[in-house]
């Protein structure tokens, strides 16, 4: 936990559920605007939570899943659930949050960090190293009903070295993350 007056630090969370997740959310409603097509989103295995003041204020989540391209199985980070309370957005908080899941990731194994975001957030994710997929690569993820078009922008990051991204369209094995 931070000291008052201090940069909040993030921290590994043991545990992580929906009243932690609603504590950052406070009375916002849908900050995460999730796509109505897309209902059921994979819940994330490693939580990362920054305090500020004892209060939980911001979450990053991971969990790995495995990806198909042009038939080819990769397995991938996920991450997710990138969230800073409202009245603390704009203060480098979902940098400090990214930098640590990612350094966790570095450790996971994959050679490839996945996330889905909007449009108006590419640019958070592009100043941390992510690159944002062609609007032309078609992206399907698993929903309960089958198979679904991701219509969020795809993003990636090479967790080691210089890797590049396989040309194709990509098939998520599992739920969004």
């Amino acid at each position: 936990m931070d000291v008052a007056g201090s940069r909040p630090i993030v921290e590994r969370l043991s545990n992580y559920g929906p009243n932690d997740a609603k504590v950052i959310i406070g009375d916002e409603t849908d900050p995460f605007q999730g796509p109505e097509e897309l209902g059921d989103w994979m819940p994330k295995t490693e939580h990362f939570g920054i305090y500020r003041e004892g209060a939980l204020i911001g979450h990053a989540g991971l969990v790995e899943s495995t990806i198909s391209i042009n038939g080819e199985e990769l397995p991938i980070v996920g991450f997710g659930g990138v969230i800073v309370a409202h009245a603390w957005r704009g203060k480098g908080l979902a940098r400090d949050l990214m930098v640590a899941a990612t350094k966790r990731a570095r450790e996971m194994g994959p050679d490839f960090g996945l996330l889905f975001c909007h449009d108006d957030r590419v640019g958070l994710y592009a100043k941390l190293g992510w690159t944002v997929l062609s609007l032309d690569t078609r992206v399907t993820v698993l929903q309960r009903r089958g198979e679904a078009f991701m219509p969020m922008r795809t993003m990636w990051t090479a967790l080691y070295g210089a890797r590049d991204w396989p040309p194709g369209g990509v098939h998520l094995h599992s739920l969004p993350m």
